[in-house]
């Protein structure tokens, strides 16, 4: 049975390489800031009483939550924002620099779910995650004017099926990732998912996909060292 190790000496590749790819672009203190503004913004949304960004804080509160791996506050805060999801009647998103947004109301509950899902995920029910994020998906896929929801979900997916060890369905939710055309920037984890798939599979494909995602993330890098996002 190939192993990463003896794929990557095949093609003339350090082993540590494949590990570099671990933290993507952001770190647990730009996770921190992000959860400091995030809870900033919910104070102000509240005191405001702006609805939709009230919605917008309680789901950037839980998406920071998540990412810092603390699974019970961001289930807390996944809970809440899809409850609070599901009672919205005002759809119109203020905008200080433009005019005012009107957020269709099934990207909301698309993304409130795939949050909860999130949430599950880091509780190591990927059953669970994986309901959550069907019914997100069903959502999301309803409006075709913003698909960074669909292919979100689709990485989410792909996650909890290789978290399963379901690797024809990880190869499946990564390729229709890969498949759409989107302004989703982090696709790193995409080819992560890929490569580890293809490994479990004994297939050479692993070692091509860990190289395009050691190649992006670099590029990630550069852009952050110079500050050019282009």
């Amino acid at each position: 049975m190939f192993t990463t190790r003896r794929i990557a000496q095949r093609h003339g590749w350090n082993h540590k390489h494949f590990l570099s790819y671990q933290p993507y672009l952001f770190g647990a203190e730009e996770y921190g800031k992000a959860l400091q503004y995030s809870q900033l913004m919910l104070n102000i949304s509240t005191a405001a009483g702006d609805a939709l960004w009230h919605w917008n804080s309680l789901y950037a509160v839980a998406n920071a939550y998540i990412s810092l791996e603390k699974a019970d506050s961001g289930l807390l805060y996944a809970q809440e924002e899809y409850r609070y999801a599901l009672a919205l009647t005002n759809f119109t998103q203020k905008w200080v620099f433009d005019q005012d947004y009107q957020f269709p109301r099934n990207q909301i509950i698309a993304w409130s779910l795939h949050a909860l899902g999130r949430a599950q995920q880091l509780l190591k029910d990927d059953q669970l995650a994986l309901s959550y994020f069907t019914k997100g998906l069903s959502f999301a896929s309803s409006d075709s004017s913003d698909e960074r929801a669909v292919v979100s979900i689709y990485s989410s997916i792909a996650q909890s099926f290789l978290n399963l060890s379901q690797i024809d369905s990880v190869i499946k939710y990564c390729h229709l990732y890969l498949g759409k055309d989107t302004l989703v920037p982090d696709v790193i984890p995409i080819y992560i998912y890929l490569a580890k798939a293809y490994e479990r599979k004994n297939s050479d494909s692993a070692v091509t996909y860990y190289r395009i995602a050691v190649e992006k993330r670099e590029k990630i890098f550069q852009r952050k060292i110079t500050g050019s996002y282009c």
